[in-house]
């Protein structure tokens, strides 16, 4: 059966307000938080609960060609060399992210709830060890880990 589903994910960031800001920037890195939506039986409210070990339901992700190693994805951030950002002066592309998320026999193998996730996926630029905090963006991807049972399939 299915043990894996992959999804692409872009990174722009606009620099065209900030760029005196991020010139000369030295470094990037890219960042990557999981959550499980929960409901509050108390009050009925679903939100986005704590942050997941990554490694428990990704299986791997890719940023260009470079696939992150146990450690990178268990920390959960990368730093990326520039020579793999587009930079043409008011846009820095990073590289596509490819992740393949744990499903099927392999997520219920793994006692995991079928649930909505997100992942959210954080983009930075350093000078020296320094973070330009006018460079910092986030945004997220919501997937949902479900089980069809075909019995209740009416056709």
């Amino acid at each position: 059966g299915i043990v894996a589903s992959s999804f692409d994910l872009l990174a722009v960031l606009d620099t065209t307000s900030v760029r005196l800001q991020v010139e000369g920037y030295t470094s990037a890195t890219v960042s990557f938080t999981l959550k499980q939506k929960v409901h509050d039986p108390e009050t009925g409210v679903a939100s986005y609960g704590e942050p997941l070990d990554l490694s428990t339901y990704i299986t791997s992700i890719k940023i260009g060609s470079t696939t992150l190693s146990a450690a990178q994805l268990q920390a959960g951030t990368i730093e990326l060399p520039l020579s793999v950002l587009e930079d043409d002066g008011a846009y820095i592309t990073f590289p596509v992210i490819t992740m393949t998320v744990k499903t099927g026999s392999a997520f219920e193998a793994s006692n995991l709830l079928y649930s909505n996730y997100q992942v959210t996926v954080s983009v930075s630029l350093f000078n020296e060890d320094d973070p330009i905090i006018s460079s910092y963006a986030s945004n997220f991807v919501i997937y949902t880990n479900a089980k069809v049972v075909p019995d209740f399939i009416v056709r």
